[in-house]
């Protein structure tokens, strides 16, 4: 069941038994009748709930913040690594 009341369809899948079974076995197990047309009935699931759905200004800025924060504290580690870890090279 879906968070707004909607029941989701369950399929279940053909299981054969440990028993020794022949080909026609299968086959008949799997074939379709296709003389019989089943009804075919139109439903429609509605959900039962609405969902309230805005922008919330607060939550943005928060991102916002917590993306420019985290490029800046890595940006702000990769100069002091390379800043400690630089090594010159001299061409002989």
């Amino acid at each position: 069941m879906t968070s707004c009341g909607v029941v989701d369809e369950v399929v279940t899948p053909l299981v054969l038994s440990d028993e020794t079974t022949t080909t026609e076995d299968v086959v008949s197990a799997l074939s379709v009748n296709t003389t019989e047309t089943p009804a075919v009935t139109n439903t429609t699931a509605t959900p039962t709930c609405q969902v309230s759905q805005h922008f919330d200004i607060a939550s943005f800025i928060g991102g916002m913040v917590l993306a420019f924060g985290t490029v800046a504290i890595v940006c702000f580690s990769r100069l002091i690594f390379q800043a400690r870890h630089e090594h010159t090279y001299n061409t002989l």
